[in-house]
C-alpha cells in the first residue's frame, strides 16, 4: 500500500483531491483543492487554492505554480515550464539539474539523463553537464 499526506494551510475548508495517479515507479501524483476564508477588518474573502503535489518514496513535494509535473524518473522530477512548454530535470529539493529547454527528458541507469531537442537526442551526466550533444537521431539505453 502507498500513502501520501499533505497538510493544507490553517483555515482550509472543503479540502478535496481532484485527481491522482500512481506511476510505474510507485510515485503518487495528485492535486488537492481547498478554500480559505480570510477576514481583514470588515472584509471577508474566500480564495480557492489548488496545489499540485508528488510523493516520491513517501516524501511529498509541492510543484511550484510556474511548472507542470510531467513525471518522475530515476528519483528526479521532470517538470515543464508553463511559459515555454519545455521540460527540465529537478532534484526533490526543487534545485534544477537542467534548465527547461528540452522537448523531453528521462533519467536512466546511473542517473544519466537522455534529453530530446527537436528530432535529436543527447545525454547529460547526473549533474546536468553534457556527455553527448543533442545531435543524434536515436540513443539506445541498454
Amino acid at each position: 500500500a502507498y500513502t501520501a499526506s499533505y497538510k493544507p494551510e490553517a483555515g482550509a475548508e472543503s479540502v478535496s483531491v481532484s485527481s491522482w495517479h500512481m506511476d510505474e515507479e510507485g510515485n503518487i501524483n495528485f492535486t488537492i483543492g481547498y478554500d480559505v476564508t480570510v477576514t481583514e477588518g470588515e472584509n471577508t474573502t474566500t480564495e480557492n487554492i489548488s496545489k499540485n503535489l508528488v510523493s516520491i518514496g513517501g516524501t511529498v513535494i509541492e510543484i511550484p505554480e510556474e511548472y507542470t509535473n510531467v513525471g518522475v524518473s530515476g528519483g528526479k522530477l521532470i517538470l515543464a515550464d508553463k511559459a515555454r512548454a519545455r521540460v527540465g530535470v529537478f532534484n526533490t529539493d526543487m534545485s534544477a539539474v537542467t534548465e527547461c529547454i528540452y522537448d523531453d527528458a528521462e533519467v536512466v541507469d546511473g542517473g544519466y539523463i537522455v534529453v530530446k531537442m527537436g528530432e535529436c537526442f543527447g545525454v547529460l551526466a547526473p549533474d546536468g553537464s553534457t556527455v553527448l550533444d543533442c545531435v543524434y537521431y536515436g540513443i539506445a539505453v541498454a
